[in-house]
């Protein structure tokens, strides 16, 4: 799995929990999971989505309207 620079990984062994932040972007060699010191796969944090809303929906209704008269 490639680790990306910033992202958060967490120890999956619930007595250990050990924490890193990927400082430097990588991908290792065999495709899967790092390994934690302890020997259990390390597991990225679970981030939850981030949603946009559109401040000014008037302006889309110009951007349409421009884009269908150019259209005939």
């Amino acid at each position: 799995m490639n680790m990306r620079k910033g992202e958060k990984w967490v120890c999956s062994n619930p007595t250990c929990r050990c924490e890193f932040i990927v400082t430097i972007a990588s991908a290792p060699e065999d495709g899967v999971n790092p390994r934690c010191c302890c020997g259990s796969k390390m597991k990225k944090v679970y981030a939850a989505p981030a949603f946009w809303t559109r401040q000014n929906p008037g302006n889309l209704e110009s951007v349409d309207k421009k884009a269908l008269s150019t259209v005939r």
